[in-house]
């Protein structure tokens, strides 16, 4: 009985010193009927220094934060991006172009009762599909007019020249094909001008016609059009021969069928993707609209209108001239930025005007200007723009420079000292100075006798106030 009591008695005093050790430690507890406190402690007061790892953690928990941080702002600034607008329907697009193509100030047709149309390609030449076409036209007599793309046609440089000998019309389409409504006033006269300069390379001719891309224009880019004297052909009769993907050769026949009428300028495509259901289109329409009673013209024969501005001759010649070399663009070939002006005449023949008798007495003395313009007006090129011609001999120009054939251009009228240069020649020298200017940076336009000292004094009776630039 002893040894039980006693075991009851360590028991309790066991579970009071654990409550008495609790109480201590957790400070003051009420209870029903009294309360225990727990007396306050002095603090003891130590230095601290946290060790290189602590710091470095606290230094890297702080980047943590800052990092969370800009995050947060940066998703908080992106939630406040305003929604996307919502696309444009089929409709509004329309529109849109409908808006952009009437900028172009464009012709689309003509009035007549008589059954005539226009057949047009654009996005040429392509080495495969323009050849096709080219090869249906020609079974059928038939002209066309293709608009080229630039860098197209340095790619087939032969197959324009055939377009060409076979009095197809060469329209300027732009150099790459860019969005003509989205272009700077630089950028279109940029693309305009390197496109014409390549044609002329090619075939001597500068469109007088262009076709936008996609048929669309700015205010701006239309009036650099105006300003470079270019007449923009559009068309009243198209079809989704552009999307190779989407329509059937008798699908794009139909559309362009269905359209026809007289007077109408009708497009399609040689150039851009697989266009052969374009060309078997092609077989379909002129075979109908022969059936149906329709002559084929080319544009400017529809519009009556001059499809070139600059039509050159060329004329090559085998001296008075440095190794002719070609370049992608004739700009960039030397540097010209002066043209000088000269007049000839032949002494070996009865007829002074003969141009070829005066071409013998060039070639004896190992003369070229570049070009020659005769009483009629024809402008002959005798030494492409990018080579140097030997045409101003000993000389200077009026700020000191010699060397002039290295930097010069030189236009010959044929033209006698008891003679004026005709109207003709005016005509075909403004026009040659003018684009010529549009493709070198001419600062100089000087006569003969105003670089080669007493000894030359043509140009010979000539109006400088007829040089209307």
């Amino acid at each position: 009985m002893k040894k039980k009591t006693s075991l009851h008695t360590i028991l309790f005093v066991v579970l009071l010193t654990t409550f008495a050790v609790f109480v201590y430690y957790n400070g003051r507890i009420t209870f029903p009927n009294y309360t225990l406190k727990k007396e306050p402690q002095e603090p003891v007061k130590k230095a601290y220094k946290p060790s290189t790892a602590v710091s470095a953690e606290i230094t890297h928990s702080a980047g943590l934060v800052s990092e969370q941080k800009k995050t947060t702002e940066t998703a908080t600034s992106i939630l406040q991006i305003p929604p996307k607008k919502p696309e444009k329907t089929q409709a509004e697009k329309a529109h849109e172009w409908l808006v952009a193509m009437e900028k172009c100030h464009g012709i689309h047709k003509i009035k007549t009762n008589e059954k005539v149309v226009a057949l047009t390609f654009d996005d040429g030449p392509n080495g495969k599909y323009t050849q096709e076409i080219l090869e249906i036209l020609k079974q059928h007599h038939i002209r066309g007019t293709f608009f080229l793309i630039g860098k197209n046609a340095l790619q087939y440089p032969k197959l324009v020249q055939e377009l060409f000998a076979e009095q197809n019309v060469l329209g300027n389409h732009t150099y790459s094909h860019n969005r003509f409504s989205k272009l700077s006033v630089s950028e279109a006269t940029e693309e305009l001008q390197k496109d014409s300069s390549i044609i002329y390379e090619l075939t001597g001719v500068v469109p007088a016609l262009f076709r936008p891309p996609y048929g669309i224009c700015s205010d701006d880019s239309r009036d650099v059009t105006k300003k470079l004297a270019y007449k923009t052909i559009l068309w009243n009769d198209i079809t989704d021969d552009y999307d190779i993907n989407k329509t059937t050769a008798e699908g794009i026949a139909s559309d362009i069928l269905k359209l026809v009428h007289p007077g109408g300028i009708l497009a399609l495509h040689d150039g851009g993707g697989d266009r052969s259901k374009s060309v078997a289109a092609l077989k379909i329409i002129i075979s109908t609209l022969e059936k149906e009673g329709y002559k084929f013209l080319t544009v400017p024969e529809l519009l009556d209108v001059s499809p070139y501005q600059i039509v050159v001759m060329d004329n090559y010649v085998s001296w008075g001239h440095q190794t002719i070399k070609k370049h992608e663009n004739p700009s960039d070939a030397r540097p010209i930025n002066t043209i000088i002006i000269h007049s000839a005449y032949s002494h070996l023949d009865n007829d002074k005007y003969d141009l070829d008798a005066l071409l013998k007495e060039h070639a004896v003395n190992n003369f070229a200007p570049h070009y020659i313009i005769e009483r009629d007006g024809i402008i002959h090129r005798l030494v492409p723009d990018s080579t140097i011609a030997y045409h101003a001999g000993k000389s200077k120009m009026p700020d000191g420079r010699t060397n002039i054939n290295d930097f010069s251009i030189g236009i010959e009228l044929l033209n006698a000292e008891t003679d004026s240069p005709t109207t003709a020649q005016y005509r075909a020298l403004n026009h040659l100075v003018s684009f010529l200017k549009s493709v070198y940076p001419i600062e100089h336009i000087l006569g003969n006798n105003q670089v080669s000292g007493e000894n030359k004094l043509d140009p010979w009776n000539f109006e400088w106030s007829n040089l209307t630039l």
